[in-house]
């Protein structure tokens, strides 16, 4: 199990890659510029990109969501 501090290690190293996150995962964003990015194959698909939200994704058709951990 791991500890506190390499649980936020982790967090923080996937929050300053969550463009990466986002391609890996979803593909290409609709808009690059955007707040919040869209999949380009399901705008169903969506991650904050900025301020205190960045990494939070959310499937809205599923109603699933999280952080980059999840």
């Amino acid at each position: 199990m791991m500890g506190g501090a390499n649980t936020e290690a982790i967090r923080q190293a996937l929050l300053d890659r969550a463009e990466d996150l986002f391609r890996k995962a979803w593909g290409e964003p609709e808009k690059t510029g955007a707040r919040q990015w869209r999949a380009r194959s399901s705008s169903a698909r969506s991650m904050e990109m900025h301020g205190n939200k960045r990494g939070i994704w959310c499937i809205h058709n599923a109603g699933v969501g999280g952080d980059a951990l999840d």
